[in-house]
């Protein structure tokens, strides 16, 4: 168990052979073997007694939804459930959000009424439950967009058992001759998962589109754009908004201990990645770790022609100035194209023992092999 753990996590073996495989060190392997590099295993950990009853009380109840819909319905409400869980609000808000798009949970349960109203209200004004972030920009800071997804679900179902419309998206009134089809698709955020050697991953947007044969930066391009060329510090709310909606459709996201951002390239008098980092973290209640340093100079990754040029780059030139053994990060960039950088910070952090990665890009590129 212990070797699979190696293999899957850190990468310096491999199994070769069917019927009778056996073990051999990867490229990476060797390399640790002869520049005798530490290795760090992530143990087992011990399990307390607390853990043993909240596991076997979620089998009993048919799995982790299950367990969830069994608590609301002796009456917890969602911060009770989290904590005889022994899990975060934004991770039952998720379950809850799941019970009542299935009908198994009722709104009332899960939101008061006065919030829900208020919701609701907004709903009305934008006119469309299709996308999260419209809602967000009418309501009080203080509502989140765990709550308002719920009452959007409760809404759905409203809707469909009233109309008989369809739940995936529900618009409140009809498209107007005037209103252009294509421009109000573009204008939307379209958030981009992002593959790697890390846990999971996401980028906010595409950072540019084509309309046909014209080319232009997306919305959130244009405001990633804005923050890292013009310093213009007035568009980190938007962009942090759109990153706590992504957030809210991907709780994983926000399994961390917490929040790091990528150094810059070219020293800027602003860096946009911690400014972003650092609101974000904030936001999510997480600790603000600028941890990454460079450990030498590189070119700009968008000069690189190749992707192997690209992995020369930026090769060794990333070091820690602080341990994170055990800790859970996410881990914050600009620009995703390649994934060169954030794989190679991603190899760093593997080594010195982190006990995950999440990574999420203001936007990737429309050719990125995300």
């Amino acid at each position: 168990m212990l070797v699979n753990r190696l293999n899957n996590q850190i990468q310096y073996l491999k199994v070769i052979g069917g019927k009778y495989p056996v073990l051999h060190l990867t490229p990476l392997g060797e390399a640790a073997i002869r520049d005798k590099t530490a290795i760090h295993l992530k143990l087992p950990r011990q399990v307390d007694n607390q853990t043993i009853e909240r596991k076997k009380a979620e089998r009993e109840a048919g799995g982790t939804l299950e367990y969830t819909a069994q608590l609301f319905s002796e009456g917890l409400s969602v911060e009770q459930v989290a904590l005889q869980r022994g899990l975060s609000t934004l991770t039952i808000y998720s379950h809850a959000a799941k019970l009542i798009t299935d009908g198994r949970v009722t709104i009332e349960v899960v939101v008061s009424e006065d919030v829900r109203q208020i919701i609701e209200a907004a709903i009305l004004k934008v006119g469309s439950v299709e996308y999260l972030y419209p809602i967000k920009v009418l309501l009080p800071e203080a509502i989140d967009y765990n709550v308002i997804r719920c009452v959007v679900e409760s809404w759905k179902r409203k809707q469909v058992c009233m109309d008989g419309i369809p739940s995936d998206a529900i618009p409140l009134h009809s498209v107007s001759p005037t209103d252009d089809p294509v421009a109000i698709f573009l204008s939307c955020p379209h958030p981009r998962q992002l593959s790697g050697l890390w846990d999971a991953g996401w980028a906010l947007d595409f950072h540019s589109h084509f309309d046909g044969a014209d080319w232009s930066r997306s919305e959130t391009g244009e405001l990633a754009y804005r923050l890292k060329y013009q310093t213009d510090l007035s568009v980190l709310p938007a962009l942090v908004e759109q990153a706590m909606a992504l957030i809210a459709d991907h709780p994983e996201l926000a399994q961390v201990d917490a929040v790091v951002p990528v150094p810059p390239s070219t020293r800027r008098l602003l860096d946009p990645v911690s400014s972003f980092a650092k609101v974000l973290a904030q936001r999510l209640g997480f600790a603000f770790l600028p941890i990454l340093i460079k450990s030498r100079q590189t070119a700009p990754q968008k000069e690189m022609r190749t992707l192997a040029q690209k992995r020369v780059n930026v090769a060794g030139a990333f070091d820690l100035k602080s341990p994170i053994t055990g800790k859970r990060l996410l881990v914050i960039d600009d620009l995703f194209d390649s994934g060169a950088t954030l794989e190679e910070i991603s190899l760093l952090l593997r080594r010195a023992g982190a006990a995950g990665i999440c990574v999420l890009a203001l936007t990737c590129t429309i050719h990125s092999d995300a």
